[in-house]
């Protein structure tokens, strides 16, 4: 996927082929909503178009991005979930996209995330 917004050939083929892994971009965009939440821009409903993910794949993977962040110190300002069961080790799938991602302005995460949603 290209970090961009998907046309509607891209969206069917997307939704067909699932599961597949996070692309760099959407992993951003999670990370983007685990530190600053959502707005009426920026919304799971809105990321959810535009990558032709399902609203409950990226809202847990928001979670596990924002348990994650929060154990190494960040402020979140969206509800985590650990990505793993009681006892089991922590799992840090793409953190240094995300750690990338929350050592960033918050303005210009914010701007790369609204040209995946094609707003900006």
């Amino acid at each position: 996927m290209k970090c961009g917004p998907l046309i509607e050939t891209q969206i069917d083929w997307y939704h067909t082929s699932m599961p597949r892994r996070y692309e760099r971009c959407e992993t951003r965009a999670c990370a983007h909503i685990a530190l600053y939440g959502v707005d009426g821009t920026v919304s799971m409903d809105a990321l959810a178009l535009a990558t032709g993910r399902s609203k409950d794949s990226l809202d847990l993977k928001a979670k596990n991005i924002a348990y994650n962040l929060d154990k190494k110190g960040y402020v979140i300002n969206y509800p985590k979930l650990r990505g793993r069961g009681k006892g089991d080790e922590d799992r840090w799938t793409d953190w240094d996209i995300v750690e990338e991602a929350a050592r960033q302005s918050k303005e210009a995460l914010r701007a790369e995330v609204l040209r995946l949603l094609g707003v900006a």
